[in-house]
């Protein structure tokens, strides 16, 4: 049953479940939205009713995890009723409130908000001054320490007390920088609502209703932030999918949706079941799939858009197989009228890629891949917007740092370390601090050339800050051209690129002022909440991308490459319940970006870390329905040599042992499966022997192992 729902003279088909939702008005609601049901329409409807039913749109906060998908809920809404609701991102939201109450933590309300390549920068400094060698292994533990202490709002007792230090003086030197990270804008604004309860009561008193999109990928921080927001109303919206739950790697946890009815008392639940995407076969082969899984809520996709064409499987001999039969299904697709841009390829692991670029080349088909480094995190791009950083804050040294020898003004590292030991020792912001240097006021003296170079820079910053009222884009092109830096990139091999790139970034600019966009401070911010890979809106190529960077995106034809034991399931799954369980949420997740066309592509042979191994299909492939899959792939080509072997033998790896398997003969003794391969006369492994400490081959019809 559908009903109509009535916005500024449209009408809008919604659902019986989806209605349910939508009417909703005060208390908490869960609605679990299966993918492709219809959440956003559901999510910006609901907006739509509440300020019709005279809730003011200022009362309002939508949440969702991408600037994308709060720009459509945003523009959906504005067409609807012709105004604008507070709808973000939960790091804006809270970039937001921290500048609101920067005071709280001595802060600037221009903080600057650093990006990976700063934190780590930032971490490396502490790491030096406690006496800790830097090596990558480390920078990462600390780092994903550090993360996961903000995500949880905890730092346990028994953690390490040397990255319990590093944490302490990571903080401690961001505060000094007038900086935050990417995890402080949840962190921090959840310990000052924690802490201030006249602050807490303010946002409770501004804001009443909160829809949060995606909630089953929210953290401890996410959730403690919007439980202190919503206060005893609680008129928190959640929407949600526990099947899609795939980011615990990045600190989300499935906790907060699987216990939503524990947290919020009196929630109501609702299912989205009926999918607007895909066929019902996809959708079925998918139901059977996720169905394996313990922790979930139970719920089945079902679609009216008829059942479909069977999923396609197909098995290559190895990588360059896979790759070639997918080359050549696009080529066969784009002739059927299907545009290269509505295809995706998801692969499990980035190195996967390789083959298929390579494929893609040889086959003239254009491709992009999703997940690249974004334009933002550009050299040229961070170059100038560290310029920008200068004018607007005078504690940011990584700023500093980025822009004093751009041109070069020949100040070492020697020297600079001595400024940074000057400039953290006092309180001066960091341009008053370099005029006192030059002038000879400060204790920290320079060569003269060195001296000279700062003046230089001086001049350069005042000037830029003498235009920070005005218009961004004057800003961007004082930074680009007047410091001297577009000069200076003209000896560059790649000048050419980089200088359609700073073109790009001043169009941007232009474009912001266009729309009244706002300060230098929001302007920076926005940009620094940008996505850190590149995002999908690219036309006429096919998208390449990783399994976990295909959420929320959809594509008539999609392939799956690599459906193979310890691919996918990922090999880290091995012996952990959690993590098998959420390598089949990421398979549902792919299969569900299918609309028409799902192929499931694997190998017999792959080459990993340089070695050939064998490799048997997933078991997700297993646990598919067989009526529902196909074999795909041309009669005509020439056969593989996996296809050969088992033409020859009639046997398969399907039952072999695996790699790594340990085994025992009656004479050898005991060892190991080092490689399986299908010869003429069957399955054949190599085994190493412990005894005599030797590698032998062994047909498996004739060889006496048995696996220990």
């Amino acid at each position: 049953m559908q009903t109509a729902f009535l916005t500024t003279g449209k009408k809008m088909e919604l659902t019986e479940e989806q209605n349910e939702a939508v009417f909703h008005r005060e208390g908490p609601m869960l609605v679990l939205a299966g993918a492709g049901s219809g959440k956003t329409r559901v999510v910006t409807t609901r907006i739509v009713h509440l300020i019709q039913s005279g809730i003011k749109p200022s009362q309002i906060v939508g949440l969702t995890f991408t600037n994308k998908a709060a720009g459509e809920m945003k523009e959906r809404i504005r067409k609807m009723l012709h105004l604008d609701v507070l709808i973000s991102t939960f790091h804006s939201l809270g970039a937001r409130i921290l500048r609101e109450s920067a005071e709280a933590f001595s802060m600037t309300p221009s903080f600057s908000i650093y990006d990976d390549e700063d934190q780590e920068k930032v971490i490396k400094e502490c790491m030096k001054e406690s006496g800790m060698l830097v090596a990558a292994g480390d920078m990462k533990t600390v780092r994903a320490f550090i993360s996961r202490c903000k995500n949880s709002l905890t730092i346990s007792e028994d953690e390490d007390p040397v990255h319990v230090d590093l944490f302490r003086r990571y903080q401690e030197k961001l505060k000094n920088y007038g900086a935050v990270d990417f995890d402080d804008l949840i962190y921090l604004p959840a310990l000052l609502l924690r802490e201030y309860p006249e602050v807490l009561a303010a946002y409770q008193a501004r804001w009443s209703y909160f829809m949060i999109d995606e909630y089953q990928d929210t953290n401890h921080a996410q959730f403690e932030l919007v439980k202190l927001l919503a206060g005893a109303s609680e008129n928190v919206f959640a929407v949600g999918d526990p099947d899609q739950s795939i980011y615990s790697w990045r600190g989300s946890t499935m906790r907060n949706i699987m216990q939503f009815e524990r947290d919020f008392k009196n929630a109501r639940v609702i299912r989205l079941e009926e999918n607007f995407r895909s066929t019902q076969i996809i959708l079925e082969a998918a139901n059977s799939v996720i169905e394996n899984n313990e922790e979930r809520y139970e719920k089945r996709l079902w679609s009216r858009l008829g059942q479909g064409e069977k999923i396609a499987q197909f098995v290559g001999g190895d990588e360059r197989e896979e790759a070639s039969f997918v080359a050549g299904e696009i080529k066969s697709l784009s002739l059927q009228g299907v545009s290269y841009d509505e295809v995706g390829v998801l692969y499990r692991t980035n190195s996967q890629s390789r083959a298929l670029e390579d494929e893609l080349l040889l086959n003239s088909i254009p491709y992009t891949i999703i997940g690249g480094i974004s334009f933002y995190q550009r050299k040229e791009v961070k170059d100038v917007l560290s310029f920008l950083k200068m004018a607007e804050s005078d504690r940011d040294f990584l700023a500093f740092l980025r822009t004093v020898n751009l041109p070069k003004r020949g100040i070492g590292e020697a020297s600079l370390a001595k400024i940074k030991e000057a400039f953290e020792a006092q309180q001066l912001g960091i341009i008053p601090f370099l005029k006192q240097i030059v002038s000879g006021s400060a204790a920290l003296s320079l060569p003269k050339k060195q001296r000279e170079g700062l003046v230089q820079y001086i001049q350069a910053i005042d000037g830029l800050r003498e235009k920070r009222g005005g218009a961004i884009a004057d800003l961007l092109s004082f930074a680009i051209h007047d410091t001297g830096y577009m000069q200076f990139l003209k000896g560059d091999e790649g000048f050419e690129d980089r200088q359609e790139n700073l073109n790009e970034l001043f169009a941007k600019g232009l474009e912001w002022d266009m729309k009244g966009g706002g300060t230098l401070t929001t302007f920076l911010e926005e940009l620094a909440l940008k996505p850190s890979s590149q995002e999908a809106e690219v036309g006429g190529k096919v998208r390449l991308m990783t399994l976990h960077n295909s959420k929320g995106l959809e594509f008539p034809a999609v392939f799956i490459v690599g459906v193979e034991e310890d691919l996918l399931p990922h090999v880290n799954s091995r012996g952990s319940q959690e993590r098998l369980e959420e390598e089949r949420r990421l398979f549902y997740v792919g299969m569900t970006r299918a609309k028409e066309k799902l192929l499931l592509c694997r190998c017999l042979f792959r080459s990993i870390w340089g070695q050939e191994r064998t490799q048997r299909a997933s078991r997700f492939i297993r646990e598919i329905d067989p009526d529902k899959l196909v074999k795909a792939g041309k009669k005509e080509r020439a056969p593989a040599r996996a296809e050969i072997a088992e033409e020859d033998t009639g046997e398969t790896l399907e039952g072999a042992y695996r790699v790594g398997d340990r085994v025992i003969h009656k004479d050898f003794g005991v060892g190991e499966i080092r490689d399986v391969q299908l010869g003429s006369l069957g399955i054949v492994y190599k085994v190493y022997f412990t005894q005599d400490r030797s590698l032998k081959s062994l047909v498996a019809k004739f060889a006496p192992l048995k696996k220990l």
